[in-house]
């Protein structure tokens, strides 16, 4: 997850990395919600092809691994943001 540490530390960094984390929830938020409207229509989606979502030890797994997912694209949504304002972290060098 993106700190604030990885930015810097000043208040105008605070506060848009907490724009960025706010507008990486509702975009995680909102796929939720189309993922879950999909699967309701189509009991067969579950998004992981050759596993079964009925079986315990699979549904754990596909479960396991949209949990990863998301925490990846948050990371990414909220990195990505943090671009646009500005902002690299401190281990990259800041566009010109």
């Amino acid at each position: 997850m993106p700190r604030a540490a990885d930015y810097g530390e000043d208040d105008a960094v605070i506060a848009a990395l907490e724009a960025c984390r706010a507008q990486a929830r509702a975009v995680i938020q909102r796929d939720t919600a189309i993922d879950r409207d999909i699967a309701t229509g189509d009991p067969a989606f579950r998004g992981a092809p050759g596993l079964d979502w009925r079986s315990e030890g699979d549904l754990d797994l596909i479960q396991n691994m949209d949990q990863f997912e998301t925490g990846r694209r948050y990371d990414r949504i909220v990195a990505d943001c943090m671009r646009r304002k500005g902002y690299a972290p401190a281990a990259e060098e800041p566009e010109s």
